[in-house]
C-alpha cells in the first residue's frame, strides 16, 4: 500500500487471499445497490463481474468500469443508473479518505515525497510511544488508508447504514458510526500522545508538525464519517429521485409532455412491460410424464392404503394471453396514444397474439384512399370538396361542439381560438366517425379531367 496516497497496488486486486475476498464482497454489496434501485443483476452476472474485474484490475478505472457495465447491465435504460451509482460507490469511501489524506498534507505545507517522510517518521515514533493506541487510532495515523476504508465499512454494517433513507437521519447515523469506531476513545488516545510529545526529545519544528498532524487527523475522521454517511444516503436517494420525477410525469396531462419527459415515460413503460413478463399465466395439466404430482398421487391410491401403484403426472405450460388495443391517435392525444403504443411495443413477446388498430388516422387514411382509387380508375386529374358540402360539415362540427364542455366560456382550452369558435375537428363519437367515412361518396365531390 502506497501510504501517502491510500492508492493500492495490482496484488492486491487479485482474485485470490483476503483482498481478492474483499473486491468479491464489494461488488456483491454493488450489485445489491443496482438492483435496489431498479437495475435488475442475476447471480451469474455477479460470477461473471468477479471474473471481469480479476482481468481488468482496478487500477484502469475506465476498463474496470466497462467491465462492470458489460456483465451488469443488459438495457440502455439502465446505463444512466449505473453510471451514477459506479461514481457514488467506487469513488466513494475511499475517495473521500484520500480527499481528507490531501487535505491534511495540503494543511501541512508539504509535497508527496515530504508527506511520505513524514508518515514514516510517525510510524516510528508510534512503534515507540504509541503501543497503547487501538488499531484504528493506528492506521489513522499512519494514513494506511484500505484498513481505515475496511474498519469503517465493518462498522457501517454493525449499524445498518444501508438502511438510511431521508436527510434527517444523517446526524443520527454519523453518531451511531462514530460510536461504533470509539471515535470518543480515539480522541483520549490522541490527546494523551499529544502530552508525551512535550516529552519526547525531538527538534521544535517536528513536534509542531507532529501536534498539528495528530489534531487535524482526528477532525478528518470526523469529517470522514459524516460525508461517508451522506453519499450512503445518497446512494437510496438515486431510485426516491427517479420515482419522484415520474410521478411527476404521472400527473401531468400526456399533451403536454417535453420530449425528456416522454423519453422518461418511455423507459418508465419499457421497465413495466419487464416486470409483467414475470407474471405469465401458468396452467397445469395433467399428463403421463412430466413433474410428479405427489398430491394427486396420493388421492388417487387412497383405496390402496396409500401404497403409490398409480403414480400420477403435472405438466406445467405457460399461457400467453390475447390482448387487443384499440388506440385513438388523432392530434389531440397522440402523446397518451404514443404511450399505449409503446407499451404494446414493449409487450409483443409477453402475449400470444397483439393487435392494435389505429382507429382515427385509419378511417381517414381509407377516404382519402378510395378518393385517389376513385381518381385513378376513371382517369380524374384533381378532386376537390364541393363548397356546400365542406360548409354543411363544418356547421355539423360546430353544432356538435356547441353540445361539449369546449364551448364553455368558463372552461379554458386550447380547442377555443381568439375569436371564440371551439376548433376541435373530432366531436363526433368513433362509431359516427366510422360510419362518415367508410364509404366515399363521389357526388360530394367535384372532380376534373
Amino acid at each position: 500500500m502506497n501510504q501517502a496516497s491510500g492508492r493500492p497496488t495490482d496484488r492486491e486486486y487479485s482474485g485470490n487471499g483476503p483482498s481478492g475476498k474483499a473486491m468479491q464482497e464489494k461488488l456483491v454489496e454493488f450489485a445489491n445497490l443496482l438492483r435496489e434501485n431498479g437495475v435488475r443483476v442475476s447471480l451469474a452476472e455477479t460470477l461473471d463481474a468477479f471474473s471481469a474485474s480479476e482481468v481488468t484490475g482496478l487500477i484502469e478505472r475506465d476498463a474496470f468500469r466497462a467491465a462492470l457495465r458489460a456483465t451488469m447491465v443488459k438495457r440502455s435504460t439502465e446505463l444512466p443508473v449505473f453510471e451514477e451509482l459506479f461514481d457514488i460507490y467506487f469513488s466513494g469511501l475511499g475517495e473521500i479518505i484520500k480527499q481528507a489524506s490531501q487535505s491534511v498534507q495540503n494543511a501541512l505545507s508539504m509535497s508527496d515525497q515530504e508527506f511520505q517522510k513524514f508518515l514514516d517518521e510517525v510510524t516510528e515514533m508510534l512503534k515507540k510511544e504509541g503501543k497503547n493506541l487501538s488499531e484504528l487510532a493506528k492506521k489513522l495515523l499512519e494514513n494506511n488508508s484500505g484498513e481505515l476504508e475496511r474498519k469503517i465499512n465493518e462498522a457501517a454494517r454493525a449499524v445498518k447504514l444501508s438502511g438510511i433513507e431521508r436527510t434527517i437521519e444523517e446526524n443520527y447515523f454519523a453518531r451511531a458510526l462514530a460510536r461504533q469506531l470509539g471515535l470518543d476513545k480515539i480522541e483520549a488516545e490522541i490527546k494523551n500522545l499529544r502530552e508525551q510529545l512535550e516529552k519526547m526529545d525531538v527538534g521544535s519544528e517536528l513536534k509542531a508538525k507532529l501536534e498539528e498532524y495528530l489534531e487535524r487527523r482526528l477532525k478528518a475522521l470526523d469529517d470522514i464519517i459524516r460525508r461517508f454517511v451522506r453519499m450512503e444516503r445518497e446512494k437510496r436517494d438515486i431510485k426516491q429521485k427517479e420515482d419522484q420525477k415520474l410521478n411527476q410525469i404521472g400527473e401531468k396531462s400526456f399533451y403536454y409532455l417535453s420530449e425528456d419527459e416522454l423519453k422518461k415515460m418511455n423507459e418508465a413503460v419499457t421497465r413495466l412491460a419487464q416486470r409483467l413478463k414475470n407474471v405469465i399465466t401458468v396452467r397445469r395439466k395433467r399428463a403421463k410424464k412430466g413433474r410428479f404430482d405427489i398430491k394427486r398421487t396420493l388421492r388417487q391410491n387412497m383405496d390402496c392404503g396409500g401404497v403409490p401403484s398409480k403414480l400420477r403426472f403435472e405438466k406445467r405450460k405457460r399461457e400467453k394471453p390475447q390482448v387487443v388495443i384499440l388506440c385513438d391517435v388523432s392530434d389531440s392525444v397522440r402523446n397518451a396514444s404514443r404511450f399505449m403504443l409503446q407499451f404494446v411495443y414493449s409487450l409483443q413477446d409477453l402475449y400470444s397474439r397483439v393487435r392494435s388498430f389505429i382507429f382515427v388516422a385509419e378511417c381517414q387514411m381509407n377516404y382519402v384512399l378510395q378518393a385517389i382509387r376513385e381518381l385513378l380508375e376513371k382517369g380524374y386529374t384533381s378532386v376537390e370538396c364541393r363548397q356546400e358540402v365542406h360548409d354543411e360539415y363544418n356547421e355539423r362540427v360546430d353544432a356538435q361542439n356547441s353540445r361539449m364542455v369546449w364551448s364553455n366560456v368558463e372552461v379554458n382550452n386550447w380547442y377555443r381560438n381568439t375569436a371564440g369558435r371551439v376548433t376541435s375537428t373530432l366531436p363526433f363519437r368513433l362509431v359516427d366517425y366510422w360510419n362518415m367515412t367508410r364509404t366515399l361518396e363521389p357526388s360530394e365531390f367535384v372532380w376534373t379531367r
